[in-house]
């Protein structure tokens, strides 16, 4: 027997001539599909956060190292400096965070005098300067100075 025109449009692009209607899903499939979307952003939110929907850090060193005038502060900064590399540790782990933040050192009679600018214009440079007394490959001491340079 043969098919109606209804018949041929209903089984249209259906495998092994399985009926498919255009009938809407029921609504708890519609429902479960909602969550999933839902699972789905979430799960992308967290893979490209890394587990982390909080990070301060950078306040709260900012907050710390930084005075109301925008400037390094002097007393912060040398105490981190001293507690990060205190006497005895590698001077190599400080010329590589001097580096690591855009600065360098040149050598002096007993150690090293870094330099690492923070904050620069077209006529200024605010500056941090690391002086590194040195015994061998050791911190023996260090001294932070403020400063910059202008025309």
């Amino acid at each position: 027997m043969g098919r109606t025109l209804v018949a041929n449009r209903l089984l249209a692009g259906s495998a092994c001539g399985k009926r498919h209607r255009g009938r809407p899903l029921n609504s708890v499939v519609m429902r479960l599909s909602k969550v999933w979307a839902s699972f789905t952003a979430v799960a992308t939110v967290v893979a490209l956060n890394g587990c982390s929907f909080l990070d301060r850090r950078s306040d709260i060193a900012y907050r710390t190292l930084i005075a109301a005038n925008g400037a390094i502060d002097k007393p912060s900064y040398s105490a981190a400096i001293s507690a990060k590399f205190p006497p005895g540790s590698s001077v190599e782990a400080l010329r590589s965070y001097v580096a690591e933040s855009g600065g360098e050192c040149h050598t002096r009679e007993n150690g090293y005098w870094c330099e690492i600018s923070y904050l620069a214009g077209i006529c200024y440079a605010a500056m941090i300067g690391i002086e590194v007394k040195v015994q061998t490959t050791t911190i023996e001491s260090t001294r932070v100075e403020i400063g910059g340079l202008g025309c």
